[in-house]
């Protein structure tokens, strides 16, 4: 049996043996692999900054998800204890930087403190003195709810912790409360 390169060269004699210098050995110039890693590079570089925004949405979900557990843990405590008041003081953002975090109190001593991770950012609450109290029943005191607005640090994406008003259900939502029908802003 005769090798397909030695076949070719018979029945091609008046081709030059560069022609078969691709046949005969095995392997990549090292032009080629330049050429393959430069394609490469620009897909992963236009690939990174999806990427990067996919990690700040990840982190933003996750740090809505734990405040929305702390508060529920908060509430199955209070309904433990029933002497004892649970709450939660939030702290805004601020030019020194001492804000954007939770403080998780019982009664007046501090239980655990939250900073929020890089890249996320309390921008609002609508409780009063950015203060949740939950009374004995797992509800809010007084019966009034609330919203806590966190969003990215480009301002791009936002969540918003929702404690219902009377019943103190705690809900993760993107779109922020619903409306009633009828309001006018």
């Amino acid at each position: 049996m005769m090798c397909p390169v030695v076949w070719l060269m018979k029945v091609f004699p008046k081709l030059p043996r560069s022609q078969f210098y691709y046949i005969t050995h095995k392997g990549f110039t090292l032009i080629e692999l330049m050429v393959v890693i430069a394609i490469l590079t620009v897909v992963v570089l236009m690939t990174l900054p999806s990427f990067r925004g996919y990690l700040l949405e990840q982190r933003l979900d996750a740090t809505a998800m734990e405040l929305a557990s702390d508060i529920r843990h908060l509430q199955q405590l209070a309904l433990t204890e029933e002497s004892v008041s649970y709450g939660i003081t939030f702290y805004l953002p601020n030019r020194n930087k001492t804000g954007n975090k939770y403080y998780i109190h019982k009664g007046i001593n501090k239980i655990k403190l939250v900073y929020m991770p890089p890249g996320v950012k309390i921008s609002s609450t609508s409780f009063d003195e950015n203060l949740l109290n939950i009374n004995a029943k797992g509800m809010p005191e007084d019966g009034i709810g609330g919203t806590v607005y966190l969003h990215d640090e480009h301002n791009r994406i936002s969540k918003q912790v929702i404690v219902a008003t009377i019943t103190g259900r705690v809900r993760v939502s993107e779109n922020g409360p619903i409306k009633p029908w009828g309001y006018v802003q």
